[in-house]
């Protein structure tokens, strides 16, 4: 139900915002590319919505190998070139 609320909030926040802030798609050649039609960034007037991210290796594509540890310092640099980008 929580999640279902802040969903609810967050597209109406979008939805107001349609004719006067602009959206800009971030994308970052040091994350990889996103899997269907999204984008790993957005920047919504002052802010930054990050879709979700795993642990793919930008250059070669693939899971990175190790277990959990490395996947999520591989999510954690992901996102953190996706916030360089984005400034």
């Amino acid at each position: 139900m929580k999640h279902l609320l802040i969903t609810i909030a967050v597209v109406l926040l979008v939805g107001c915002a349609h004719g006067t802030v602009q959206r800009k798609a971030i994308t970052s050649d040091d994350a990889p590319a996103a899997l269907g039609p999204y984008s790993p960034g957005v920047q919504v007037g002052e802010f930054l919505l990050l879709s979700g991210q795993i642990g793919l290796n930008p250059e070669s594509g693939k899971l990175v190998e190790g277990g959990i540890k490395e996947q999520t310092k591989q999510v954690l640099d992901n996102l953190g070139a996706v916030l360089k980008e984005a400034g």
